[in-house]
Parts: structure tokens; sequence; C-alpha cells
């Protein structure tokens, strides 16, 4: 895994030039803060939540030419996917058993990934539905458990800064604008909340575990998981105003259990009744600027390679302009003392006037052609 970027967003375009589809795009996201968040919310909502095409190489869509899958997200889904497994299996066994762990597992399970993982995510969740957690840990002042009890349960962590191990646990589910189960209000979660609750299609997939313990008979459970076909969604990229305060991509993977675990759990069917999601800010990911369709990649063609050369996206340069080479096509060649490609940061910020005279490639008469790009 390439190593952290600390990137904000640069703008390299001088200001004689005139504006690309990088600069709107660029637009949008400086025009909220932390700041100002809260009001851009309250009057425009709709400025906190990009489209699709802002982040190509999504993990589970298809690639264009020379696209990879972003790294970050590709990680992220892998461990929302792991953890959304784990907790599906915790709750529908302690049906059985009552032997779930105390809330604060879900804090320590969730600095535990952002602890291994700190260069990945900055920010892991839980949220169960409206209605759809019973917490069999809580009691009443006898001791005697309360398994009527059920609440909407959100236990989210985030580490600020991945070069301290420092973490910020929250229970995001209650007190003052924190109802993220409100369908009237954008409320930050609702870009991964609707990708799995309430009631997804997508059916979950039961699974057969077998136990065996030392001198004693192999035991069977039966649980239900994720589904098999695409179990991590990704939201848009979002600005998160109330704990992260960044533009961020969240990898979502549902959590299976059953609706009443209190009365007759087991005579219907589980269902998605929660989420885990891994945030990964929008600075740790990489756009494409080289030629495509700008429906599905909103800075395609915004590289400026010249007709002789072909574009190829390099990664590690977050959203900055300058993440291409600009590499000789074949039947031209390299001028003298250019060794390989012309680099994108170059291209980016040479003088308007030299780029129109350089960058070039030039064609070959008479000689022998590589096509080799480098």
């Amino acid at each position: 895994m390439r190593s952290f970027l600390v990137l904000t967003i640069v703008i390299f375009a001088q200001s004689l030039q005139a504006q690309d589809a990088f600069d709107h795009a660029l637009e949008k996201l400086l025009s909220v803060n932390w700041e100002n968040c809260k009001k851009v919310l309250d009057e425009r909502e709709k400025d906190v939540l990009l489209e699709d095409n802002i982040i190509n190489g999504i993990p589970g869509k298809p690639l264009g030419p020379d696209e990879r899958p972003q790294e970050y997200l590709s990680a992220a889904g892998q461990l929302a996917h792991n953890r959304a497994f784990f907790y599906s299996f915790i709750l529908q066994h302690v049906n059985f058993t009552s032997e779930e762990p105390g809330f604060l597992y879900y804090y320590y399970s969730q600095m535990a990934d952002l602890a291994a993982y700190g260069g990945l995510s900055t920010g892991s969740s839980v949220v169960f539905d409206k209605n759809t957690y019973w917490p069999n840990w809580y009691t009443d002042r006898s001791g005697t458990s309360i398994p009527s009890f059920h609440t909407n349960y959100f236990p989210y962590v985030r580490r600020p800064d991945p070069l301290y191990e420092f973490f910020i646990a929250t229970e995001a589910g209650v007190g003052e604008n924190t109802d993220y189960t409100d369908g009237n209000r954008y409320q930050w979660p609702k870009p991964w909340f609707s990708k799995w609750i309430p009631k997804a299609m997508s059916p979950p997939v039961n699974y057969t575990i077998i136990l065996e313990k030392l001198f004693k008979p192999k035991k069977h459970m039966i649980v239900f998981g994720p589904p098999e076909s695409q179990p991590v969604e990704f939201t848009p990229p979002y600005f998160e105003c109330n704990y992260a305060n960044e533009w961020i991509m969240s990898a979502v993977s549902p959590i299976v259990n059953y609706e009443r675990p209190d009365i007759n759990f087991n005579s219907i069917p589980p269902s998605y009744t929660g989420a885990v999601n891994m945030d990964v800010p929008l600075a740790y990911l990489d756009i494409n600027q080289c030629p495509g369709d700008v429906s599905k990649n909103v800075f395609a063609g915004t590289a400026k390679c010249k007709d002789s050369t072909q574009c190829i996206p390099l990664p590690g340069f977050g959203i900055n302009r300058g993440g291409y080479m600009c590499a000789c096509k074949s039947g031209y060649r390299y001028p003298d003392g250019q060794f390989g490609p012309f680099m994108g940061l170059e291209i980016e910020n040479a003088d308007p006037n030299i780029h129109t005279s350089s960058f070039e490639c030039i064609k070959i008469e008479g000689e022998k052609i590589c096509s080799c790009v480098y």
C-alpha cells in the first residue's frame, strides 16, 4: 500500500487559463468546509453530496482502459465485509446463548480496525436500523437483563490523525440532530444508510458453521451473512459535517440479524438490520484526467497531452492536477534529451507559451519504430 499522503486540494491552474471540468469540480469541493457545512446543510444540502462520477476505479465496477481500482477503497471494502460477517454471527449467536459482549466491545473492535489500518481509514461505524438493535447486556437495578429493550445504536470511532494513536469514540445515535433514521432531513450518514437499510432487496445468505471442541461432539450452526454478489457498496463522496469534517467516501456492508430477537426470533427469516461503514478521506483517492467518458469520469479529458502522445494515469496524486504521464504513441519518438514520458505535473506547471512548443513527440520517418511507452 502506498504511503499516506497528506493532500489538501491544490489548484495548479494558472489564473489566466480558461477553466475546465477540473476547476468546476474543485470549486464545489472547496465551497464546503468545517466552518460552513452546517449552514450549507440547512440552505443547499445537495452541495454536501457529490456525483458518482467524481471518483472512478470503484471496486466492483468496470474499469476503463489503463484504469486501476482505487487501492484504499478496495481495502476498506474488504475490512467492512469482514466486520459485517463478524457482527452478524455475534448477534445471531447471542439469540441462542445471551452471551453478547457489552457495548464497549463495538468501540474496541472499531478502534482495533483503525489502529491496524491507520493509513487506510479515518473512521469506522456500526449503525442499526430504527428499533432493530436489542441489546441484552442492559439490565435493571436488580441485574436482570431487559430483552425487550431496543434502541437506535450507532457507535462511531474516528482517528483524526493517522500519524498518532489517538481515537475519538462517540455514540452518534443519540442527542440533538443525530437521528440518522429521519428521512425528512439529510443528516450525514444518509448516503450510506440507504445502501442496505431499511430492507435491502438482495436476501441474506445462510452459512453452516461446524464447531469442534476437544472431547465434545461437533455442533452445527446455521448463520446468515451478507450476500455473495456485491456484498459491499460504496457511497458517492460526501462532506461529513458532524465528526470528521471532511470529504469522504464510505465502504458499506450489511449486518444480518433477526428482526425481533425478543420474541419468536427464529420463526421469521433474518434481514438486514444494520451496516458496517469504513470511511476513506477523499484526499486519499486518485482522479483520472486522461481522455474518457465524462459521464463516468468528470475529470476525463482535462490532461494536457499532445496529439503525438498517449495519456497514462498515475497513482498517488490524489485530487490534484498532474497525476498522469504523456508517452509517445507508436510511430513517434522523444526529442533528444528527453528520457521517457513527459510527466503531467511538469506539464501542468509549465508556462502556457512553453507548453505550446514543448512536450511533443517527433514523428519517425524511415526509422525503426518502437511501440514501447517507457
